[in-house]
């Protein structure tokens, strides 16, 4: 139906990182870059609320020509218009709409505009969240499973990666965004599942689920862990608070939750494998075959 709605619109598709739709050649990515430069008419969603606060920005601000494509109102979606299905929408569009092909290619432009940029600028080969989610699916095989944890790396990977062509199946626990049990979940997925998963998973939420390890050790999950360390909840240091002197150490402490912990100890005490990556090149030696860890330690400044 999304697919059917965009062609027959000559539309972009704004396609969340969590939504698995990626195959289609109105799929855009990149949007969070360039989406406040947007001015659309309409719009039109599919699901729950986006991750991006750009986006449900742009919806917040064109409350009247925005339609929620489904059949009943959700209690925590504040969507002013609903329409049941796409063949309702079709009906009801006006016989003398006409497509506007500039405006699909303006989003293509763009996108092309912003991965050039993010490659031009980001550093080649030393490892932070932001060129991880650039680079990483690019050695995920094919049909794979992949957990995105929450807070940074959700978001990381729904503005800097690409919408891949290959098959792919993204999960995520959003809804109240909480970190606990985000290993627990991603083994139950490689439990149900014959493919390779994989979980990016930042040192908190890590933390909040370790004795998950011992299920992952004792069913010899084919679970292949990233852990993002980057010290600290760094989700937080985007709060203006974070940058307020007086109370620096309280944020630090209390907030941020700073450490000096890194986990090749606690994984090696369950007996399994674990390696550091360093850098984006060391990607290419990651291994399909779990229960593997990788840990990527990165300066959080």
């Amino acid at each position: 139906d999304i697919f059917r709605l965009a062609e027959a619109l000559g539309a972009p598709i704004i396609s969340d990182i969590s939504s698995n739709i990626t195959n289609h050649e109105n799929v855009i990515s990149f949007y969070d870059h360039f989406i406040d430069n947007i001015n659309p008419d309409m719009i039109f969603r599919f699901g729950k609320k986006p991750i991006s606060k750009k986006i449900n920005q742009l919806i917040n601000q064109n409350q009247s020509s925005t339609y929620l494509i489904r059949k009943r109102a959700v209690f925590n979606d504040d969507a002013n218009n609903i329409i049941s299905t796409v063949d309702q929408l079709l009906d009801n569009l006006s016989s003398s709409f006409c497509k506007d092909k500039n405006w699909l290619e303006i989003f293509k432009k763009n996108q092309i505009k912003i991965e050039n940029s993010i490659s031009e600028n980001l550093e080649k080969d030393r490892i932070n969240e932001y060129n991880f989610a650039f680079n990483l699916l690019e050695f995920i095989p094919e049909k794979s499973n992949i957990f995105i944890g929450n807070s940074l790396m959700i978001r990381s990977f729904d503005s800097y990666s690409k919408r891949p062509e290959k098959k792919l199946s993204f999960f995520s626990n959003r809804g109240a965004s909480g970190i606990d049990g985000n290993i627990s979940t991603a083994l139950g997925i490689a439990k149900a599942s014959n493919e390779t998963s994989f979980l990016i998973i930042g040192d908190q939420s890590f933390m909040h689920d370790v004795s998950a390890l011992q299920l992952l050790k004792d069913n010899q999950s084919n679970l292949v862990i990233f852990i993002i360390n980057n010290f600290g909840g760094g989700i937080f240091d985007y709060l203006d608070i974070s940058k307020t002197v007086d109370f620096k150490d309280t944020y630090e402490k209390f907030i941020r939750c700073s450490h000096t912990v890194n986990f090749k100890s606690i994984v090696s005490s369950y007996g399994i494998r674990y390696k550091r990556l360093n850098s984006i090149s060391d990607l290419s030696l990651i291994t399909e075959k779990g229960p593997m860890i990788y840990e990527i330690l990165i300066d959080g400044d």
